[in-house]
């Protein structure tokens, strides 16, 4: 079957869908800057402009990708943490965060193709990272309600991005050859050990 016979079988939602998927592959082993849409169109086997038809520039393309793996990231972190459970709540966290890698290494890296250092810049990028950080306070501070110290949940949310940001990074640069519980285990050792009121949570 033809590429153009298999495109018509294809609802918007669903084109969109496989527009995101190789976008994220692209961005994953080129970065942003080495990225450019016609490789992302040809590895679609679709033209530039149907491209256009869904996202207005490579930037707003940059972002919905974005805006789905951290829904994806944080969905799966929200929804492991049970502060009923005897596992400490960073513990679970951090576990849903390394299964996050561990299934999704081309989300994470499309993610932090553009580096967080420079998230404070004042480019589009940083603008749509701080907003995506900012949007997950709220339920950071959700899991922090169970510690003893009433922390400011902006640092500490920086505090415990920033460190499953670069210790992502590194477990996979290394090709993981930390097995993975022993990667939670020494990440969830030092979140907690470096918030007040959480050494015991």
């Amino acid at each position: 079957m033809s590429k153009a016979a298999k495109r018509k079988r294809l609802t918007g939602e669903e084109r969109k869908a496989q527009i995101l998927d190789v976008g994220l592959q692209v961005f994953a082993q080129h970065g942003y800057e080495g990225t450019n849409l016609d490789e992302v169109a040809a590895e679609a086997g679709i033209t530039k402009p149907v491209i256009y038809d869904y996202f207005k520039n490579k930037q707003a393309f940059f972002d919905a990708i974005m805006d789905r793996e951290m829904e994806e990231v944080y969905g799966r972190i929200m929804g492991a943490v049970d502060p009923a459970r005897d596992r400490p709540v960073v513990e679970q966290a951090v576990a849903a965060f390394f299964g996050y890698l561990q299934d999704r290494p081309d989300g994470f890296r499309a993610m932090t193709s553009h580096s967080p250092i420079s998230w404070s810049g004042d480019d589009r990028r940083s603008e749509h990272r701080r907003e995506l950080y900012q949007a997950r306070i709220k339920d950071i501070a959700a899991i922090l309600d169970h510690f003893d110290d009433p922390s400011d949940p902006t640092l500490v949310t920086f505090h415990i991005v920033g460190s499953l940001t670069f210790v992502g990074e590194s477990w996979l640069a290394s090709g993981r050859k930390m097995p993975l519980e022993q990667a939670v285990d020494q990440l969830s050792q030092l979140i907690r050990f470096g918030l007040p009121g959480a050494r015991n949570r």
